[in-house]
C-alpha cells in the first residue's frame, strides 16, 4: 500500500518537472527569436547607413539650420509676410510701369500736336501775305453763316456781352456790323449808343462824342437822354468845363423828366 503511494507521488513529481522543463524551453526559444529579429533589424539599419550616429547628426544639422534662420530673422511666421510683401512690391512696380507708359503716350501725342502746329505755321509763313489773306477770308466765310443764322436781337445781346466783358473793340466791331445789316431796326439806336460807350471806356473821348451825337439821328430813340448825359461827361473828361456845363444844361432843359436830371445838376455845381 505504501509502495503504491510512493509510486504515485513519484509519477506526479515527474510529470510536474516535465511541464516545468517544457515551459522553460518555450520561453527561452521566444526570447531567442526576438533577439534574433532585433539583431536582423540592426543589421539592415547598419547596411543602409541609418545608425544612431547618423540620426543624431541629421537632427543636429536641422537644429543648426533653425538657429541660423532665427538669427537672420527668417522664421516660419515671417515667411508668409515676406511673400505678401513681394507680391505687393511687384504690383506697385507694375502700376508704375503702366503709369509711365500712359505718360509716354501723352507726351507722344503732345509732340505730334506741336509738330503739326509748327508745320502749319511754317506753311502759313512760306505762303506770305496771300496765304494770310486767304485764311482770313475763309475764317470770315465760316463765321458769316453762323451770324446769318441768328437774329438781330441775338447778335445785339452777344455784342453787349462783349461790352460788359470790357472787350470794347470787339463790341464796337459787332455793333457796327449790326448797323450795316439794318440801320432801321428798333435796336439800331442802342447799337450806336453802345459804340459811344465803348469809345468812352477806351478813353477815346473825342470819338465817343461823335458816336453819342449820332444817337440823335434816330427817331424815337430811348437813348437820347443817356447820350446827352455822356456828352457832358466826355467834355468834362477833356477838361472843357464850359462845354460840359452846356451839355448838362441841355439835358435838364430837353429832358426834364429824365432820371439823369439830378446828376446833371450835381455835375454843374461841381464844375462852376
Amino acid at each position: 500500500m505504501d509502495t503504491m503511494k510512493y509510486m504515485r507521488l513519484f509519477f506526479m513529481s515527474f510529470i510536474t518537472c516535465s511541464l516545468i522543463w517544457f515551459i522553460g524551453c518555450a520561453t527561452t526559444g521566444s526570447t531567442t527569436q526576438q533577439e534574433t529579429e532585433v539583431e536582423s533589424v540592426a543589421d539592415i539599419d547598419e547596411l543602409l547607413g541609418l545608425t544612431d550616429t547618423k540620426a543624431r547628426t541629421t537632427e543636429e544639422e536641422t537644429i543648426a539650420e533653425d538657429d541660423v534662420l532665427r538669427l537672420l530673422g527668417v522664421t516660419e511666421e515671417t515667411k508668409p509676410a515676406t511673400n505678401q510683401q513681394t507680391a505687393t512690391d511687384r504690383s506697385s512696380i507694375e502700376s508704375k510701369i503702366q503709369q509711365l507708359e500712359s505718360e509716354q503716350e501723352v507726351l507722344q501725342a503732345q509732340e505730334s500736336s506741336l509738330a503739326g502746329t509748327t508745320a502749319q505755321r511754317e506753311s502759313v509763313s512760306s505762303s506770305g501775305q496771300q496765304g494770310t489773306t486767304q485764311s482770313t477770308t475763309q475764317s470770315r466765310e465760316s463765321v458769316e453763316p453762323v451770324l446769318q443764322a441768328t437774329t438781330f436781337t441775338d447778335r445785339y445781346n452777344i455784342a453787349l456781352k462783349e461790352y460788359n466783358s470790357r472787350n470794347y473793340r470787339e463790341a464796337i466791331q459787332q455793333f457796327e456790323d449790326l448797323l450795316t445789316v439794318n440801320s432801321r431796326h428798333t435796336l439800331s439806336d442802342n447799337c450806336q449808343y453802345w459804340i459811344g460807350e465803348c469809345y468812352y471806356g477806351l478813353g477815346q473821348y473825342q470819338q465817343a462824342i461823335v458816336s453819342f451825337e449820332k444817337v440823335f439821328s434816330f427817331s424815337n430813340s430811348n437813348k437820347d437822354a443817356d447820350a446827352q448825359l455822356k456828352l457832358g461827361l466826355c467834355y468834362a473828361r477833356l477838361n472843357d468845363n464850359e462845354r460840359a456845363i452846356r451839355e448838362f444844361q441841355k439835358l435838364i432843359d430837353n429832358y426834364p423828366t429824365s432820371e439823369y436830371v439830378s446828376q446833371a445838376n450835381r455835375y454843374i455845381s461841381e464844375l462852376q
